[in-house]
């Protein structure tokens, strides 16, 4: 005997796209993957995808387009390895740039914090960065100031700030000086 409980019809992964799931109860998923109650994943093969009795579909996550301008501000809700091979710890913020991928799909303990703007310095300008993050160790310097002279481009690291935003430099003729305060 049986009885009829719903109908479930198969999503539709396009180019760009994966699919969220969550396991009712422990299962083994299309990957052969054993999954326990309640934990999620993602599929990324495009193609229609017929769930399981024990999965759920939670949503359909779509890429981030990622250009020379903007870069995706990333946080980890727990410990993982992302996408890019990176060991990351719950609470650990990062960047995605273009330099790591042209279009980014965040995974399953990834949250997005925002998209940042690249901040650009012409030849007359300067802007000085507070807390600002080592470009060797990648460890954030906190108390200290840095001093970023144009002509450059750049993308804030997350706990990076402007002090007082992008300045103009002055430019002194021979007969002219500056009067401190």
């Amino acid at each position: 005997e049986a009885e009829y409980v719903r109908t479930v019809e198969a999503t539709v992964v396009r180019p760009n796209q994966a699919l969220r799931l969550r396991a009712r109860r422990d299962c083994i998923d299309a990957n052969g993957v054993q999954r326990r109650t309640g934990e999620e994943w993602q599929l990324r093969s495009e193609g229609a995808y017929l769930p399981s009795v024990h999965e759920v579909v939670v949503d359909v996550v779509s890429a981030y387009v990622l250009t020379e301008k903007t870069a995706l501000h990333l946080r980890a809700t727990r410990n993982f390895d992302d996408a890019l091979g990176v060991s990351r710890r719950a609470g650990e913020e990062w960047l995605v740039t273009l330099a790591d991928a042209d279009q980014y799909i965040p995974d399953v303990y990834e949250a997005v914090v925002g998209q940042i703007e690249i901040t650009t310095l012409t030849n007359r300008q300067y802007c000085v960065v507070v807390d600002p993050v080592d470009a060797k160790t990648g460890r954030q310097r906190f108390g200290h100031r840095e001093v970023r002279i144009g002509e450059r481009s750049f993308f804030l690291n997350p706990g990076e700030r402007l002090e007082s935003g992008i300045e103009d430099v002055y430019v002194l003729g021979e007969d002219e000086a500056l009067k401190p305060i």
